[in-house]
Formats: structure tokens, sequence, C-alpha cells
């Protein structure tokens, strides 16, 4: 009778409870309406910040790296950072599913700690070495922002769920705070010193750790507390109980998620097939803009912040009018085409006004990640939000693996031919495979709710 009390009590206290991110006492999370821009910055704030810290963390050295990988890599700087980029990314695919599984039974909270403290560790170890090979190795373990990134993604579809019809918007808005860091970084790393710069990044990483202790109060974990206690029989001494032994691993719960969605299948390899040009992107753009094009750490600064200012814009309002009209569905397609003009155009044009005309349009392709994001956690139930964001950013990490160093030796290869641009080409076929994928997807997965 006790224990009985004690479990309503506990739901009362669970169901009363202040949510910093929303409230757990807003009006039901399966209402069928759509959410004001104002209500869905209310229920993310914190999400939002988190992602925004990110975008600058990783942005911040962006400038700056391609110098140093230049000097520590010579020759083979294209090749050896792909490999260390594809180390991690093989790595990531490896590893971020389990954060996003684990975090659905575990809650939000604790991983996300445990990934943000991972990513102060690179800037440290170069801070206390000046050595960017002992970075490199480093980052390529703990540098996982992928990893955090999942996690925020899945709290926004706690937050969010799809029947509030803005489930789309809202992976949006999330990465579009990612991207506003990103915009505001760059010229950080091109006008202070290298160890400043790090400092920076390691400085704003903890901050975000904090920020994460003391804001983000864990949605997920408060409501699975009378779920699984509910659910409890009476424990026998000497025998465990009925949730930890019956439960699915990790591992099992992965493969019949991907074995039993052909949608969410779909989704991975459109997913892959687009990250390759965006880990393209990610990985060498920069190097290529200083060894082939000779761009100044300036005008690397000003690709970065058209892309993240850009980014911001086109992913909170260009992304939400098309959906509007075409869906998550049809809005991933058309940026899949867009992806695909960007990549054909930057394979053939070298100024530097060009770049950044070509940058400019790539903006409008930004909305693939969080329209794919969206249309993958229609694929599960809500209760794997966390498993179904590792699915599609573990084949995002997954091409991250073996883009760069692909791409990479394609670029040493080709990089004193008459067209040093061929790598973008093969991505924007890449892209293009990606765009034909989505003629698979269930017609389920167009309305224009979603």
């Amino acid at each position: 009778m006790d224990a009985s009390n004690g479990l309503e009590q506990m739901q009362v206290e669970t169901e009363s409870r202040v949510d910093l991110q929303g409230g757990l006492n807003d009006e039901s999370p399966l209402e069928d309406r759509s959410l004001t821009l104002w209500e869905r910055l209310k229920r993310l704030r914190v999400v939002l910040l988190l992602m925004f810290l990110i975008g600058f963390v990783a942005s911040t050295p962006s400038s700056t790296i391609p110098m140093l990988q230049e000097e520590a890599f010579g020759n083979s700087s294209f090749a050896i950072t792909g490999g260390f980029s594809a180390g991690k990314g093989v790595l990531g695919c490896i590893i971020i599913p389990f954060y996003g599984s684990f975090s659905d039974r575990v809650g939000r909270k604790t991983v996300l700690l445990i990934t943000e403290a991972a990513t102060v560790i690179p800037y440290a170890m170069y801070l206390a070495t000046g050595d960017f090979w002992v970075y490199s190795a480093t980052d390529l373990v703990f540098g996982f922002y992928d990893g955090t990134m999942t996690l925020l993604l899945a709290s926004v579809a706690d937050l969010v769920p799809v029947a509030t019809g803005s489930h789309a918007d809202s992976f949006a808005l999330a990465v579009a705070s990612f991207f506003l860091g990103i915009s505001v970084a760059p010229f950080i790393g091109a006008y202070l010193e290298v160890e400043v710069v790090f400092l920076i990044c390691a400085g704003v990483s903890v901050l975000a750790l904090i920020a994460t202790f003391l804001l983000y109060e864990d949605r997920r974990a408060a409501l699975s507390v009378p779920l699984l206690g509910a659910s409890q029989p009476p424990i026998v001494e000497g025998e465990q109980p009925l949730a930890l032994t019956q439960q699915p691993s990790h591992a099992r719960r992965l493969l019949e998620a991907w074995l039993n969605s052909s949608d969410l299948r779909w989704i991975t390899i459109i997913v892959f097939a687009n990250g390759l040009a965006e880990n393209l992107m990610d990985s060498l753009l920069m190097l290529y803009l200083r060894k082939t094009l000779h761009f100044t750490s300036e005008d690397r600064s000003v690709v970065i912040a058209i892309l993240g200012v850009g980014s911001v814009v086109g992913l909170i309002a260009v992304t939400r009018l098309m959906r509007m009209k075409l869906g998550s569905l049809g809005t991933l397609r058309l940026d899949l085409l867009v992806n695909v003009l960007t990549c054909s155009l930057y394979s053939f044009v070298t100024s530097k006004w060009g770049i950044f005309a070509v940058t400019s349009l790539s903006v409008a392709g930004m909305g693939v990640f969080p329209c794919a994001c969206a249309v993958a956690a229609l694929c599960l139930e809500q209760e794997a939000a966390g498993l179904a964001q590792g699915v599609a950013t573990a084949a995002r990490m997954l091409s991250g693996g073996i883009a760069p160093i692909a791409f990479g030796l394609l670029f040493n290869a080709t990089a004193q031919s008459s067209f040093p641009g061929v790598t973008f080409l093969v991505a924007a076929f890449c892209v293009l495979g990606a765009f034909i994928t989505t003629r698979f997807l269930t017609p389920r997965l167009s309305s224009k709710k979603l």
C-alpha cells in the first residue's frame, strides 16, 4: 500500500512539475494544432541555446584550422585531413546511434553531459601541447558534436511531437540556431592567435556543459519514471525487475528499427548520400579555398558567415514556407535539387565573388537534414525518438567517414589538373542519387502537416 501511494505521489509531482524547456504541464503534447513561432521558441529555448553554443564552438577555429592542417600535414594535407575526418565519421556512425538509444532509456541529460564534456578534451590537449597532430587525434575520438546534436534533436521530438503539426519547423529552428552560432564565430579565428581561438572554444564548451547542468530539465526522464514504475510487477527476492531483464539491447533495438521500417532505411540512404556532399563541404571546402583558390583567412570567414547567416534565414523562413506548400517530403526533394545545382557550380566557379554567390545559393538547400529528421521521427514510435534521430545522424556520420578520405584523395589527384573542381561534380551526382531515392518513400510521408 505504501509503495502504491508513493507511486501515485510521484506521478502527481511529475505532472505538476514545470519544465524549463516548455513545461510538462503545458497543454497536452498530442494536441492537434500547429504551434506558433513564439510557442516553439518557448518550448525549445534551452535546446536552441545549446545548439547555438555547439555551432559557435564548431565554427570558431574553422578559418584557422586550414592553415594548421597545411603546416602540419604538408603536401598530403587533403589526404591526411580526409583520413582523420573519415575515422571520426566511422566512429561516430558506430557510437552515435547508441547515444540516442541509451538516452531513450536513461534520459537525455546524463548522456548530453557526457558528450559535451568530451568535446572539451581536444581543445585542452592542443592548449597543453601546441601540437596539431595531438589535437587531430583527440578530436577523432572525442570531438563528436553530432552526438550532442543527436540528443538535442531528440529533445525537439520530445517537446514538439508530430501531432502539433510543427515537427519539421521545430527541427529547422534547432538547426538554424546551430547555424546562427556558426555565422557569428569565424571572424574570431581570422583575427586572433591560434591559442586564443582554442581557449575560447574550450571555454564555450565548458559554458555549454554548465548550461546543460543548470538549465536542461530532462523531459524524457521525468515522463519515463511513472511509466516504468507503473509497469513493475512485484519483485521476488533474488530476481531482477522485468524492465531490466526483458528490454532488448541497444544493438538489437537499432537493428530491429532499421529492418522493420522501410521508410527509415530509405531515409538513411538519403541522409547518407546527401551527407557525402555535406561532409565534403564541412571537412575540405575551406582547405580547397586556401590551397587551390588562394583565399585568405578573411575570405574564408566571409564564406562561413554567408553560410551561417543565410542558413538561419533559410531554415526559419524559406524552409517553413516551402514546407507549408510542399510538406516535409516535398521540401526535402526541392532542397536536394538545390544541392545538386550548388555542388555542380562549385566545380566550375573559381572567382572570389563567384564562390560567395554559390555559397549564398547553397543556403536554400539547408533544409535537407531537418526535413529528414522530421520524416525519420515518423518512422518509429514517439518513445523511440532518440533512436530515430540516432539512426539519421549515424547515416550522416557514416558519410563523414567515407567522404573526406575519398574526396581528399580525389582532390590530391586533381589539384594540379586543369579541372581541380571535379570533386564537387562527383558530390553532385551523390546528391542526385539521394533525390532519386526519395521516390521510394511511402506516400503517407507527403502530408503537408508533417
